[in-house]
């Protein structure tokens, strides 16, 4: 019986609300057994902004999903360093780099490897490192946003299905409109981000003085 695998990548600088919601709803929309976040050393379209440390980024992760039995953490990209080129992570994990799986099976026979993006992300595909190839060795999960571009959405998954012969499923998921930026502006301004990020991260940013944080 084949194991189904999501991989949601990302800065996760912090990780908040939106990309647990968009974890949980792509894999029940999918199916999948478990979800595998996937931080970046650096992105290539962030390429030059400040990004903080990889080991923060990654134990706010830990907190972040501790108690669901289905999400794990992946460091391939922290590991490998440089720019973090998605069909190269993917291509890693399917032949079992980095990758422990903690149901006993190897890292690649058996195993269907799915991508988790957004539907802003999704639509820009056409820029992404051999996303040709990208499409066509992997299944993709598009987490969609209530009210918008929802008929771009539903059109680019049906052009790079006839295209590619791409996989593609749309979730139909919860969606909070929070972000990792906006998340830092409030913390430099002292302003609250409580029900953003969970309470375990928004506790570990206040003692770690994380995003100018200023404590009393």
């Amino acid at each position: 019986m084949s194991v189904k695998i999501g991989v949601l990548g990302g800065t996760f600088d912090p990780v908040h609300m939106g990309h647990l919601l968009l974890a949980e709803g792509a894999a029940r929309a999918a199916s999948l057994d478990r979800v595998l976040f996937m931080p970046a050393h650096i992105q290539p379209f962030k390429q030059g902004m400040p990004v903080t440390t990889g080991f923060d980024r990654v134990e706010m992760l830990r907190l972040a999903i501790n108690g669901n039995a289905k999400f794990e953490i992946t460091d391939v990209e922290l590991l490998r360093g440089g720019v973090s080129y998605t069909i190269d992570s993917l291509r890693r994990l399917r032949d079992g780099y980095c990758l422990v799986p903690s149901d006993g099976s190897d890292g690649g026979n058996g195993t269907e490897w799915s991508f988790i993006v957004g539907a802003d992300m999704f639509l820009s595909l056409g820029k992404w490192k051999e996303y040709d190839s990208l499409m066509k060795e992997f299944s993709f999960v598009v987490g969609r946003r209530p009210g918008y571009l929802e008929d771009e959405t539903a059109s680019a998954a049906k052009e790079y299905e006839a295209m590619h012969d791409a996989k593609i499923t749309v979730a139909d998921n919860t969606w909070m409109d929070v972000s990792s930026s906006e998340i830092r502006r409030r913390v430099v301004s002292g302003e609250s981000i409580r029900y953003m990020t969970p309470d375990s991260v928004a506790g570990y940013i206040a003692e770690r003085g994380l995003y100018g944080y200023k404590k009393d």
